[in-house]
């Protein structure tokens, strides 16, 4: 019970914290509106610390290897749980809010091994990536844009060959994600990734092309 008692001011301190470092990390995720907000991260950070730090007061290596090991794969199922794909154009959302949640755990854990200089780096790096490459990222978006695409047109008259090629003449990457035939119609959705300019070119193609009877975006 004594021994209990000597830890417990420093595994107060570690726990607090994890409170503060999962807040700051939580802040971001909550004003963007995600599932794992605020309260998620702060409970992530907190509760791989507090595995990591009974995993040290246990005393054995082997117990600590496998209690830190046992949050890596818990952690790594909830960060699956976040990813998720959009059937309708393919997108992939969730990378983000999973790395997000990967890296409130290796905080906690940090702070459970007692690296508090090191998971305040962590933390502050974090919060750069997030906020500050954001407004990096968002110029370079416009020369990257996905977008999907439906377009229309008779058998006899055109063709996905036909269509796919005005893909590649514009120099643009595509993905066809459904077909449908009905009445002498296909119909064919794409994603495709391309700048803005070349998106507009490309729509103003379609429009023109007789053989295309209509395309939306």
């Amino acid at each position: 019970m004594s021994n209990m008692f000597n830890y417990l001011p420093e595994d107060v301190l570690k726990l607090l914290l994890a409170v503060i470092f999962g807040g700051i990390i939580g802040i971001e995720r909550e004003l963007r509106s995600k599932a794992a907000g605020f309260r998620t991260m702060i409970l992530i950070c907190v509760g791989s610390c507090f595995f990591t730090d009974i995993a040290l007061h246990l005393g054995t290596p082997a117990e600590a290897s496998r209690i830190v090991a046992n949050i890596i794969t818990g952690i790594g199922f909830l960060g699956a749980g976040a990813i998720f794909r959009d059937s309708s154009n393919g997108k992939v959302s969730g990378m983000t809010t999973a790395s997000m949640i990967w890296i409130a755990a290796a905080i906690g854990m940090g702070l459970g091994f007692g690296e508090y200089f090191i998971a305040l780096i962590v933390t502050i790096i974090t919060q750069v990536v997030l906020l500050a490459f954001t407004r990096i990222e968002r110029p370079l978006d416009a020369f990257h844009e996905e977008r999907t695409y439906i377009t229309m047109f008779q058998h006899f008259n055109c063709s996905q060959d036909y269509v796919e090629g005005l893909f590649r003449e514009h120099k643009l990457k595509f993905k066809m994600i459904s077909l449908h035939n009905e009445n002498g119609k296909t119909t064919v959705q794409w994603v495709v990734h391309g700048s803005e300019k070349i998106h507009r070119q490309m729509l103003e193609r379609l429009i023109v092309d007789t053989k295309i009877e209509s395309v939306k975006i």
